[in-house]
């Protein structure tokens, strides 16, 4: 798809002049140039107009008239026109950056030329548009591990990000949560974000956010406390705040939370607050959703919970949940399923009622187990028939 007249962004700039005569002086300037300086002058410009996906980005911008350059010399140009004292060009000029870096090799030129040191300030601009098309670049970029590197590495633009977490802009935020949820990715970068009080300022918004942005920042959350995060999250009381999503009406935030609870009930402190709060009447509810994320979770977070004996006494007294998770345990086609609801039996089967309950109901359907693919599936179905049929001395 082509506009009517070749190099008609040019009357953008030149209402008056014949369309023809732009036309022929701008296809002479490119023929004359010279072929063995740079094989990128030759480069057709970047025009959306071959795009299937309609770009209409924000308001009062022709996506036809948006400034473009050939070759090596666009995105120059583009960073220069970032810091033009007419607010219009700027969101224009940003626009086409956005749409560029999706390219790797021109992120990769943009990251090369610094551009993301030029976006630290619009980032905080007055003007909404200029401060979403900034983000929804700065998330562009995050996708590569030298724009991660370059992001956590300037310290002014983490500052800013920071305080734009919870922007009156709702389209901010939501590349804000996705630019941070790119950078936490890379466990290096990551770090730099635990360093930075991330984690502090994500558990502080959370709960007032929004469905969108609450997901991607329970994503963020997810990559920020594999190490010490945990430990943060705990003495910050986000054990109690994420509880409250716990039975979110959107399943992907619920099925997400049974995951941060899970791995913070991996340390003693995150299984003493489960037992305090009485975690495994909610877990059980959502073991029995249709839905695989959430189920898979909740039987992640309960595998994890019962390996204190109190909580293995405390799911003795749930009637529903072993007869769920047998059924779980005999889901072939999700393996993953499978194994958490085989471990988590195990471990609650070492409560004397629950293995005698077992072995009067459910051992035919144990036995008969169908392993899915997982590594060492078949160790883990070992072992729940030996503490099923495993009688104490008396």
């Amino acid at each position: 798809m082509q506009p009517c007249h070749h190099y008609s962004y040019l009357q953008g700039d030149f209402e008056n002049v014949n369309p023809r005569i732009l036309n022929r002086s701008a296809q002479k300037a490119y023929k004359n140039i010279d072929r063995h300086s740079d094989e990128r002058v030759l480069e057709p410009v970047f025009n959306r107009l071959t795009s299937a996906q309609p770009n209409i980005p924000v308001a009062k911008v022709d996506v036809t008239r948006r400034p473009q350059g050939y070759g090596k010399w666009a995105l120059p140009k583009l960073k220069r026109e970032l810091h033009d004292k007419n607010p219009q060009i700027v969101v224009a000029a940003i626009t086409s950056i956005c749409d560029l870096v999706h390219d790797p090799e021109r992120a990769y030129e943009a990251i090369k030329i610094k551009v993301i040191d030029r976006l630290v300030d619009l980032i905080r601009h007055e003007d909404g548009a200029i401060r979403e098309r900034a983000t929804n670049t700065l998330t562009g970029l995050a996708g590569l591990a030298a724009g991660r590197e370059a992001i956590v590495g300037n310290k002014l633009l983490l500052a800013n990000l920071a305080d734009i977490v919870d922007d009156e802009n709702l389209g901010v935020r939501i590349h804000v949560a996705a630019c941070l949820e790119m950078v936490a990715r890379f466990w290096m970068t990551a770090d730099v974000l635990v360093d930075a009080g991330f984690i502090q300022i994500l558990l502080g918004t959370i709960v007032n956010e929004r469905p969108e942005v609450v997901d991607k920042q329970l994503d963020t959350l997810e990559s920020l406390i594999y190490g010490k995060g945990k430990e943060i999250v705990i003495q910050e009381g986000g054990f109690q705040t994420l509880i409250k999503f716990l039975e979110h009406e959107e399943n992907s935030i619920a099925a997400k939370t049974c995951k941060l609870i899970a791995l913070m009930c991996y340390t003693e402190e995150g299984r003493k607050l489960s037992k305090e709060l009485d975690l495994l009447p909610i877990l059980n509810r959502l073991l029995h959703y249709t839905e695989s994320e959430v189920h898979t979770a909740a039987a992640e977070a309960i595998m994890v919970c019962t390996i204190t004996s109190e909580e293995k006494i405390r799911a003795s007294t749930i009637k529903s949940m072993m007869k769920r998770l047998v059924q779980l345990s005999r889901t072939k086609l999700n393996a993953t399923t499978q194994v958490f609801a085989i471990k988590a039996l195990t471990s609650i089967c070492e409560h004397p009622e629950m293995r005698r309950e077992i072995n009067e109901k459910y051992k035919a359907q144990i036995e008969d187990i169908q392993l899915g693919d997982f590594p060492n599936a078949d160790k883990f179905k070992e072992d729940l028939i030996k503490i099923v049929d495993w009688v104490p001395y008396e």
